[in-house]
């Protein structure tokens, strides 16, 4: 494993991965909590709307039924998928783990030699802390795109009726 101790310039750029996927989901947060009311707004139009079209209350339901389950169904593949995509990303670790080790030309003078440890910056539970949060925040922020995602749709429903009536009419 090659480790970079010099160039500050170097080392950012090898972990700037990292600080663009949380920031990611940060911005994503941000952005849904700093237009919350117009999003709220948005939402609460939709349903008048909504009524408006669809007069039919079980026609309605039907539809606001399907929405849902697109919700749900988006929901549930995009944090399966974020886990996945971090198990992914650990399994390189799990696989050095479980590998035999080819040492055995040494002596076991030298094998049983322990080197001690440095202690880490950074305890241990506060790291799994951090780390659930941001997985959690990323999964917060997949959350808030689907939320999107489903208001388009229904927006598509809604110009889809109002053509065919048009269409009707005409």
């Amino acid at each position: 494993m090659v480790t970079v101790k010099g160039n500050l310039l170097v080392r950012s750029f090898s972990s700037a991965s990292i600080f663009v996927l949380d920031f990611r989901a940060n911005a994503v947060m941000l952005c849904f909590f700093v237009k919350q009311t117009a999003c709220l707004k948005l939402f609460q139009q939709a349903q008048l709307l909504a009524l408006s079209l669809f007069p039919d209350r079980s026609n309605l339901r039907e539809k606001y039924n399907r929405w849902q389950r697109l919700a749900l169904a988006l929901g549930i593949l995009s944090l399966c998928l974020h886990l996945f995509w971090e198990f992914l990303s650990y399994s390189i670790d799990f696989i050095q783990m479980a590998a035999p080790n080819n040492n055995r030309t040494q002596n076991n003078a030298t094998a049983n030699q322990t080197t001690p440890s440095k202690p880490s910056l950074i305890p241990q539970l506060a790291y799994w802390v951090f780390y659930y949060f941001e997985v959690a925040a990323f999964c917060l922020a997949q959350q808030v795109i689907v939320f999107g995602v489903v208001l388009a749709i229904m927006l598509r429903s809604f110009l889809a009726t109002m053509n065919a009536r048009s269409c009707k009419y005409s």
